[in-house]
């Protein structure tokens, strides 16, 4: 087998190898059955020649019954030899009777009973194709033959080329997640900073986490109120994300409550001067900031302000319109320019990760996650429509938010507005 083939021929999961015929990604399944075999070799060299026009859907799925139902050879010309037998029992095997349509049903039916909806529609466009055929006239019927001889192939097809896909286009993050995963754990020093090395000052220095901006302009909320007419049952069943808005403006009550019962102080720790949030925090930390870019909010200007949780007050970071730029940082452009807010959730990595290193990096995003919850109920308790945003461009974000991109870095955008 020439080099050009071996080199394709790679491990892309611990049991799946990948193949690659005219530019399609072909994984064969099961390797482990596949130890030390030239079977997929010669089945790449035979998709070659003889189905260059297939489809990828079938493509993997010849080429695994190919693999797996042969016997395995040592010689291309064998293996050639034995595929060809294969392809032309199968297209002398029609027409089949209607007794033969039952008796293939029937061999199969544990297999067609485990099969979701998308292999169920692949066998049954095979069924109804070749019950219209008084023959398999062509290579591609005898394909559509082959699924309904073997359609336990099929069952593999969806639930495999997703996940091999997936190990292609997400590397990165996979690489993280294993070098940050806890292998055993003998003590806490392990993932993060040991305890006896977390002297009081330190607690009580890093549950104040917040960003104070001297002298930039302050505006104190309105206290925060009761308004929301429902229950925490019916804000839950009434959650959707929506996105079409009115150009309308809220209330600050309004925003000023969203605020507080999202992220702000609703207690603290008895005999301590510590402070109690409305969501958790991995270690009580709370890396995550909340920017606010005002569109149309009663009393307030166009620009960016950040949310003091401790202090419930906002701070005028600078004037800058989330909505000039809108088309420049979201593919969500219109969502931005008719909300009457968006929320910007920033996160300082640092006020995290000096005591849970690498790990804490997990940490952060379910914090965001816990933030951005609250943020959707909310919003939904006083009947606004909310949306979150993954689709933005970080470095313009973090640029208007006057972030640094290293230390304090853009995580979330969610839209607020008037429900149309």
């Amino acid at each position: 087998m020439n080099q050009v083939m071996k080199a394709n021929y790679r491990t892309v999961e611990e049991d799946t190898i990948e193949l690659m015929v005219y530019g399609k990604r072909i994984p064969i399944f099961w390797r482990e059955r596949l130890t030390d075999s030239q079977m997929p070799f010669y089945t790449e060299a035979y998709l070659r020649e003889t189905f260059r026009d297939l489809d990828t859907e079938r493509l993997i799925f010849l080429a695994n019954v190919l693999c797996h139902e042969m016997t395995p050879v040592n010689s291309y010309e064998a293996y050639v030899a034995q595929a060809d037998q294969m392809l032309r029992e199968m297209k002398e095997a029609m027409p089949w009777k209607e007794t033969d349509w039952k008796q293939r049903l029937a061999e199969h039916r544990e297999v067609l009973a485990r099969m979701n909806q998308k292999d169920r529609e692949f066998y049954d466009r095979a069924l109804l194709h070749m019950k219209g055929q008084q023959g398999a006239r062509t290579k591609e019927d005898v394909v559509w033959l082959l699924m309904l001889r073997f359609p336990r192939y099929i069952h593999r097809l969806s639930r495999d080329v997703v996940k091999k896909e997936l190990w292609k286009e997400t590397t990165i993050s996979r690489i993280y997640h294993e070098n940050s995963k806890l292998r055993t754990f003998h003590q806490q020093g392990d993932f993060m900073k040991p305890i006896d090395e977390i002297t009081e000052e330190i607690k009580t220095l890093t549950a104040y986490g917040r960003k104070k901006y001297p002298g930039k302009k302050r505006i104190a909320l309105p206290a925060p109120t009761k308004e929301s007419k429902y229950s925490v049952e019916e804000l839950v069943m009434q959650r959707r994300s929506r996105r079409h808005y009115k150009e309308e403006e809220v209330s600050l009550t309004t925003l000023s409550n969203i605020l507080y019962y999202s992220y702000g102080v609703t207690g603290q720790l008895p005999n301590t001067k510590l402070a109690l949030r409305a969501v958790p925090s991995g270690g009580g930390l709370y890396p995550v900031d909340v920017y606010i870019a005002v569109n149309h909010v009663e009393s307030l200007t166009k620009g960016i302000y950040y949310y003091d949780p401790l202090a419930h007050e906002l701070v005028q970071v600078n004037d800058r319109d989330l909505t000039e730029i809108s088309t420049e940082v979201s593919g969500y452009a219109a969502m931005i320019d008719k909300a009457a807010f968006t929320f910007l959730l920033g996160a300082n990595f640092w006020r995290n990760q000096w005591k849970y290193h690498e790990r804490g990096y997990r940490v952060i995003l379910i914090d965001c996650g816990h933030v951005a919850q609250n943020l959707h109920m909310m919003a939904t308790a006083y009947d606004l429509g909310s949306c979150c945003l993954m689709g933005f461009v970080d470095d313009e974000i973090d640029h208007i938010l006057e972030l640094d991109g290293v230390v304090e870095h853009s995580m979330y955008v969610i839209t607020v507005g008037v429900n149309r």
